[in-house]
């Protein structure tokens, strides 16, 4: 396993998901987010696409910071694959995307915060 440093995931501003539900995520309800995450609870896997069980993960997300001067969500990877940090390095992935929990999701693990990034059941993209 080796170190990747913060990868950007996500972006203030409007977001349909694949549903076809819009929502407007702001710098509140992102600075929200990222402090709202909480890996001892859910730790969001990194895998690529959205694989349906969310395997393979190749690597874990430790932590998520949101940097208001630019509007961005970053992911803090740690015990990450090897091979996957060199594809990620080389420039193989240039879109990402991540998944949230509702507030009001009875399997948000932090019920009533903000848009909550998915653990178990979903996952960092790229």
């Amino acid at each position: 396993m080796t170190e990747l440093k913060p990868i950007e995931i996500f972006r203030r501003g409007a977001h349909t998901d694949s549903h076809g539900s819009a929502a407007e995520f702001t710098d509140e309800i992102l600075r929200a987010s990222a402090r709202a995450y909480d890996p001892s609870l859910h730790e969001a896997p990194i895998t690529v696409g959205h694989p349906k069980d969310n395997q393979p993960a190749y690597g874990w997300v430790r932590a998520l910071e949101y940097d208001d001067s630019d509007g961005t969500m970053r992911a803090d990877p740690h015990q990450v694959d090897a091979s996957f940090t060199e594809m990620v390095n080389a420039g193989r992935f240039k879109k990402r995307s991540a998944s949230f929990y509702r507030p009001d999701s009875p399997h948000n693990p932090v019920p009533g915060s903000p848009p909550h990034p998915r653990g178990s059941n979903s996952q960092i993209c790229l």
